[in-house]
C-alpha cells in the first residue's frame, strides 16, 4: 500500500532515510537483580532512540522500523531476554 504524508503526497518508504539511533543489543545479563551501569546505559538509549524514532513521519517511520539491523537487534534481544 501507499504511505501518505501529512499534506497527502505520497510518502516514499527508503533505506537512505534510516539514522543511527544508538541501539545496542539486550544482553541477559542486564536482566539481573541488582541493575549495574551498562543495564542504565542500554536502557538510556533505548529510551531515547524509541522516542525519536515514534516522533519520525510515518514513512521516516517505517523506513527505520524496515532498513534498522540495529532496532531489529535491540527488539529481538530485549523481547528474547528481558
Amino acid at each position: 500500500g501507499r504511505v501518505l504524508d501529512a499534506t497527502g503526497a505520497e510518502a516514499k518508504i527508503n533505506k537512505r532515510l534510516v539514522e543511527a539511533l544508538g541501539f545496542v543489543p539486550f544482553m541477559p545479563c542486564d536482566n539481573g537483580a541488582a541493575v549495574g551501569h551498562r543495564t542504565m546505559d542500554v536502557l538510556r538509549l533505548a529510551d531515547e532512540g524509541l522516542d525519536a524514532l515514534l516522533s519520525f513521519p510515518l514513512h521516516k517511520f517505517w523506513s527505520q522500523v524496515l532498513f534498522d539491523d540495529a532496532l531489529s537487534v535491540f527488539l529481538d534481544s530485549f523481547l528474547r531476554y528481558r
